[in-house]
């Protein structure tokens, strides 16, 4: 028991490092389109360019993790930090893509072997597990946002990532050594050939409903700062802490999803909480004021964090345990090529429509996660 604490510690502290800039864009996006003259067109390529990098290194990413996971966890904290040093730089569009692409490509490598290691030590409370390791990934996705807030009317958005690399490149060693000890116990080899038998019909239908509420994160995330700055009236400062608000209360979402599915079955937690996200997404344009909106976006990020851990530990049990870093990769595959498309035709939809289209789109898009929920096998 000792020894499975430690390694979900691990586990959770490192989620939390490597995603203290996955949320820096939507967070900052209005100032930088106040510096740059970005348009809302180029800050839709700015999320879909980085989720393309994710699709063409994912499988790649989940091989070499079954076979050398250490060194493809440590590496993914040296490539996060290059990305960061890349956007303190940064002052047009180009170096931008390249900066928030690395940053991507540092998420890529961290994925497949984390969360097989997390499906090998986590006995029978599965769910629970899950719900601690992307617990501490709440914990980063709203600690970038809130420190960028706090940081931003006094020293600007880049303070924050510089205060944030000693950290970034210290987890860089620190996963490495202690994945050393930890692999040869809970990580097996991979085989590309039998990769296509663990693709059974049960494990894709996970994955497309767990990809259908990726979307729906994306384009609320992508736009929700500029909807407070432009359409409600908040300033960005105001705006970045709202939102790293969301992941904050994720935290307790994440962990509120593994108990649920420990408790009454995975399947109909995701659903529940895929039922709540459709409510919540569909009343934030129509909240008489800011505070509530805030509370109702709070909240929607909160059920989104619940239905990680149902869909990872899903992933988990309908998957061989040889192939499971590369099971990961093929639905971190299929949610990347699909919300990288999502706002690229959210911008389009705004210039016609206005901001508010957004929620219209992600409560759409959540509806197939529920239906698809009928689909899924008991577990």
């Amino acid at each position: 028991m000792k020894k499975v604490n430690e390694t979900l510690f691990f586990l959770g502290s490192t989620h939390f490092i490597i995603h203290v800039f996955s949320q820096i864009l939507p967070a900052v996006l209005p100032v930088i389109r106040q510096e740059t003259g970005l348009s809302i067109h180029q800050a839709g390529w700015l999320v879909s360019i980085p989720l393309l990098v994710q699709v063409a290194f994912y499988l790649p990413a989940g091989a070499a993790s079954d076979r050398r996971g250490a060194y493809v966890l440590g590496l993914s904290f040296v490539v996060t930090a290059a990305g960061a040093v890349l956007l303190t730089l940064a002052h047009g569009f180009s170096v931008l893509i390249v900066g928030f692409a690395l940053i991507a490509l540092g998420s890529t490598m961290y994925h497949p072997p984390a969360l097989k290691a997390t499906s090998r030590v986590s006995g029978e409370r599965l769910s629970m597990a899950m719900g601690i390791q992307n617990a501490g990934g709440s914990l980063g996705y709203s600690a970038g946002p809130i420190i960028l807030g706090l940081l931003l009317p006094i020293l600007g958005w880049r303070a924050s990532i510089y205060l944030w690399l000693p950290l970034v490149l210290g987890a860089a060693l620190y996963s490495y050594r202690y994945f050393t000890r930890l692999e040869p116990s809970t990580m097996n080899r991979s085989s590309w050939g039998g990769l296509h038998s663990s693709l059974s019909g049960g494990l894709l239908v996970v994955m497309i409903a767990g990809a259908f509420t990726d979307l729906t994160f994306v384009n609320v995330s992508t736009y929700i700062t500029t909807y407070f700055t432009e359409v409600r009236g908040a300033t960005a400062a105001a705006s970045s802490i709202v939102f790293g608000l969301g992941p904050f209360l994720g935290i307790a979402g994440s962990l509120l999803g593994g108990w649920l599915g420990d408790r009454v079955g995975r399947r109909v937690g995701f659903m529940a909480y895929c039922i709540g996200m459709l409510v919540t997404i569909y009343m934030i344009p129509r909240a008489p004021g800011m505070a509530l909106a805030s509370c109702l976006f709070i909240g929607w990020r909160a059920l989104y964090s619940a239905t990680m851990p149902l869909v990872n530990s899903l992933i988990s049990v309908n998957s061989s345990v040889e192939n499971r870093s590369l099971c990961f990769s093929v639905y971190f595959i299929m949610s990347s090529l699909m919300s990288a498309v999502a706002p690229l035709l959210a911008s389009y939809l705004i210039e016609g429509w206005g901001l508010s289209v957004v929620f219209a789109l992600s409560a759409l898009t959540v509806v197939p996660s529920i239906l698809l929920t009928w689909f899924m096998r008991a577990e």
